[in-house]
């Protein structure tokens, strides 16, 4: 079975109390140090906060040091702040072993004692672990709260249904809930029909929000549960971050169209990174044919900061990406004008395309005296003789 993985974030925090004589009897390299503190995700990590009151060194003596320190490997966002004022810094580090990493020079003495209360300060360490773990959904208490209550509306997908509680609605999809509020056929009846979803992803996206294991756990199918809770405003958190963690090219076009109609802007560009490093396998598979091109042209955007439709249209030419010229040149058959007629007809002519070609020559000679008279026009060169040739064609076949 392909394992799906989603981010899962721990978060923790662990104060520390200074004396401000602190800072002046206590040697350098001299430290306070919590205790141990585990984290929930890994049984073998755990982590302790270090504050060195007169630096952990000579450099740093005179300042407050601080430090994190891990016993396994670990990805670790770190904040450091002074309670009740708005000294904080910190780092993102990926620990690869067991270590320790602070900053040696976090704040200084003469800044740090105005804050002092009561001859006291309380620095906090703020952590946040980053794990990438598999997707495994387990039952838990709806379920279980749920088995000997009766369902009492369905969801309808063809000639199958899903049975659900309308209380459980009204908290985890307020999109779906919104059917029962008035004096609707679906309140009347208690069935809300589903066209945009087949059952088999209804079931899944019910199957997950009621707490039960999915037997399938692929992209896909999260995907198609990430849609269903999109459309019916459906939160869940947990699953936002698997089509992160799953972009492969089995799977990028299935996540690409996801970000492109869902407008999850961030996953659309983490596509576009990926698609830069891997776009010969990509561009060759019937499913990236198949995807739609204005979700192409988003790809190509933030693969390669292809910003105008100039250089899209051209690497679309230069990769062989139909699709793409077909959709970008649309809107220039449509809106050819004098104001951007030699560029469309530069276009035209240097990729030798037929259609724009015959467009721009009758175009032309239509409105001959006008664009004869441009600067710009002139500066086409040999190709405004080859408009100037083609719209006298065009006017003999008409």
């Amino acid at each position: 079975m392909v394992i799906t993985y989603f981010r899962k974030t721990i978060r923790d925090s662990c104060p520390i109390t200074i004396n401000e004589a602190d800072l002046t009897e206590k040697k350098v390299g001299e430290t306070f140090e919590s205790s141990l503190r585990e984290v929930s995700c890994d049984e073998e990590l755990r982590w302790n906060f270090k504050c060195y009151p007169n630096g952990d060194d000579g450099e740093a003596q005179n300042h407050v040091s601080v430090f994190i320190h891990v016993d396994a490997r670990a990805t670790v966002g770190v904040v450091f702040a002074v309670q009740g004022t708005t000294i904080q810094n910190g780092f993102y580090h990926v620990f690869e072993y067991e270590q320790g990493r602070g900053l040696g020079k976090f704040v200084s003495h003469d800044d740090l004692r105005p804050h002092f209360r009561d001859g006291k300060v309380t620095i906090t360490c703020n952590v946040s672990f980053k794990f990438r773990m598999p997707l495994l959904l387990s039952k838990h208490s709806i379920v279980e709260s749920c088995e000997a209550v009766p369902t009492d509306c369905e969801l309808v997908v063809g000639s199958d249904s899903v049975k659900v509680h309308k209380n459980l609605l009204q908290f985890i999809a307020p999109g779906l809930y919104a059917n029962f509020l008035h004096n609707t056929v679906e309140a009347r009846s208690g069935k809300i029909v589903i066209t945009d979803f087949d059952y088999k992803t209804v079931k899944s996206a019910m199957a997950y929000f009621y707490g039960c294991t999915l037997k399938d756990q692929s992209v896909e199918t999260v995907v198609g549960i990430l849609r269903f809770a999109d459309k019916y405003n459906i939160k869940s958190t947990e699953l936002e971050s698997v089509p992160c963690e799953n972009i492969n090219v089995d799977s990028f076009c299935t996540i690409t169209h996801y970000a492109f109609d869902c407008c999850k802007d961030n996953l659309l560009r983490k596509c576009g990174v990926f698609f830069k490093t891997n776009q010969e396998q990509l561009k060759s598979t019937k499913e990236f044919a198949n995807l739609p091109p204005a979700a192409i042209v988003a790809v190509l955007k933030n693969a390669f900061g292809l910003q105008n439709e100039n250089a899209l249209i051209c690497y679309a030419h230069q990769n062989g990406i139909p699709k793409v010229i077909d959709y970008l040149e649309a809107p220039l058959l449509a809106s050819l004008s004098v104001e951007n007629f030699c560029d469309v007809a530069l276009y035209a002519w240097n990729l030798d395309r037929e259609d724009l070609k015959i467009k721009c020559a009758k175009f032309f000679y239509d409105n001959r005296t006008e664009i004869t008279t441009m600067p710009a026009f002139h500066e086409l060169g040999n190709i405004a003789l080859e408009v100037m040739k083609a719209s006298l064609v065009e006017k003999v076949d008409d």
